[in-house]
Protein backbone atom coordinates (compact mmCIF):
# COMPACT_ATOMS: atom_id res chain seq x y z
CA UNK A 1 0.00 0.00 0.00
CA UNK A 2 1.09 3.08 -1.19
CA UNK A 3 1.39 6.12 1.53
CA UNK A 4 1.49 9.91 0.89
CA UNK A 5 5.03 9.85 0.99
CA UNK A 6 5.34 7.02 -1.86
CA UNK A 7 2.79 9.67 -3.71
CA UNK A 8 4.84 12.37 -3.43
CA UNK A 9 8.39 10.41 -4.72
CA UNK A 10 6.16 9.08 -7.95
CA UNK A 11 5.11 12.62 -8.53
CA UNK A 12 8.38 13.88 -8.37
CA UNK A 13 9.59 10.97 -11.34
CA UNK A 14 6.56 12.06 -13.59
CA UNK A 15 7.52 15.56 -13.25
CA UNK A 16 10.99 14.97 -14.41
CA UNK A 17 11.51 11.71 -16.38
CA UNK A 18 15.20 9.93 -16.21
CA UNK A 19 16.19 13.14 -13.34
CA UNK A 20 18.48 11.57 -10.84
CA UNK A 21 17.50 10.26 -7.48
CA UNK A 22 18.62 13.04 -5.76
CA UNK A 23 16.56 15.40 -7.31
CA UNK A 24 13.85 13.33 -6.25
CA UNK A 25 13.87 13.08 -3.04
CA UNK A 26 15.07 17.29 -2.16
CA UNK A 27 11.49 18.45 -2.06
CA UNK A 28 10.90 15.57 0.75
CA UNK A 29 13.94 15.89 2.91
CA UNK A 30 11.47 18.12 5.87
CA UNK A 31 9.73 15.58 6.22
CA UNK A 32 12.15 12.28 6.17
CA UNK A 33 15.74 11.64 6.27
CA UNK A 34 18.05 11.19 3.49
CA UNK A 35 18.49 7.28 4.05
CA UNK A 36 14.74 6.62 4.23
CA UNK A 37 13.75 8.55 1.49
CA UNK A 38 16.92 6.64 -0.70
CA UNK A 39 15.31 3.27 0.99
CA UNK A 40 11.73 4.26 -0.29
CA UNK A 41 12.64 4.95 -3.89
CA UNK A 42 14.35 1.31 -3.93
CA UNK A 43 11.27 -0.44 -2.83
CA UNK A 44 9.92 1.84 -5.09
CA UNK A 45 12.15 0.82 -8.05
CA UNK A 46 11.62 -3.55 -6.42
CA UNK A 47 7.89 -2.90 -7.26
CA UNK A 48 7.80 -1.72 -10.15
CA UNK A 49 6.72 1.89 -9.62
CA UNK A 50 9.99 2.94 -11.16
CA UNK A 51 13.20 2.12 -13.34
CA UNK A 52 16.26 3.28 -11.41
CA UNK A 53 18.70 3.48 -14.20
CA UNK A 54 22.42 3.16 -12.38
CA UNK A 55 24.50 2.64 -15.71
CA UNK A 56 25.93 6.25 -15.19
CA UNK A 57 29.10 6.29 -12.82
CA UNK A 58 27.82 7.97 -9.17
CA UNK A 59 24.67 8.99 -10.19
CA UNK A 60 20.83 6.86 -10.20
CA UNK A 61 18.31 7.94 -12.76
CA UNK A 62 14.49 7.38 -11.83
CA UNK A 63 12.13 7.30 -14.53
CA UNK A 64 8.24 6.31 -13.48
CA UNK A 65 6.73 3.15 -15.25
CA UNK A 66 3.02 3.02 -16.30
CA UNK A 67 1.94 0.95 -13.06
CA UNK A 68 3.97 4.47 -11.41
CA UNK A 69 1.60 6.63 -12.84
CA UNK A 70 -1.79 4.58 -12.96
CA UNK A 71 -0.71 5.00 -9.31
CA UNK A 72 -0.40 8.32 -9.08
CA UNK A 73 -3.94 8.61 -11.19
CA UNK A 74 -6.04 6.30 -8.82
CA UNK A 75 -4.89 8.44 -6.27
CA UNK A 76 -5.31 12.27 -7.78
CA UNK A 77 -8.10 11.53 -9.99
CA UNK A 78 -10.36 8.45 -8.49
CA UNK A 79 -13.24 9.68 -10.49
CA UNK A 80 -11.56 8.95 -14.00
CA UNK A 81 -10.40 5.45 -12.81
CA UNK A 82 -13.90 4.23 -11.16
CA UNK A 83 -15.41 5.03 -14.85
CA UNK A 84 -12.65 3.57 -16.62
CA UNK A 85 -13.43 0.24 -14.75
CA UNK A 86 -17.31 0.50 -15.30
CA UNK A 87 -16.90 0.91 -18.85
CA UNK A 88 -17.39 -2.59 -20.93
Amino acid sequence: MLDEIDIKLLEQCNQNPGQPLKNAITPLLKCRGVRTLYERMAALGTQGFIEIDRSQKKVALAKITPKGKDAIRGRVEPALVSQERDSP
